[in-house]
């Protein structure tokens, strides 16, 4: 049976070269380019479908839109963030899940 398990050192970040510094900005750049349009994306596929919705049952009632506009709208920025939130934590997991050439970020729990 093969020993799959990576053996990891701590390095002080003052111990970190530019280069690395350099490499860490640009992975955080270009992963958090894609969580932002994926999030927006996904808030305008999904606010256009509910939408859509509301707009077919307030023709269809005959009721008139205005006067569920604001708490529409409000639901709408509430759901909007939790969006944004999800992808968040998406980002954060891709970020310490990633491989930077020889190391990778981590999180590490004071004890005491």
């Amino acid at each position: 049976m093969e020993n799959n398990k990576t053996l990891l050192e701590e390095i002080n970040q003052k111990e970190l070269p530019f280069k690395s510094w350099v490499m860490l900005a640009w992975a955080l750049v270009w992963r958090g380019l894609i969580i932002i349009v994926g999030s927006g994306l996904s808030g305008v596929l999904i606010g256009g479908v509910l939408g859509f919705i509301v707009g077919v049952v307030c023709v269809i009632t005959k009721h008139p839109f205005e006067s569920i506009k604001i708490p529409f709208q409000m639901f709408c920025g509430i759901l909007g963030l939790g969006i944004g939130f999800l992808f968040n934590i998406l980002f954060l997991k891709w970020f310490f899940n990633a491989n930077f050439h020889d190391f990778r970020i981590a999180i590490i729990k004071k004890i005491g």
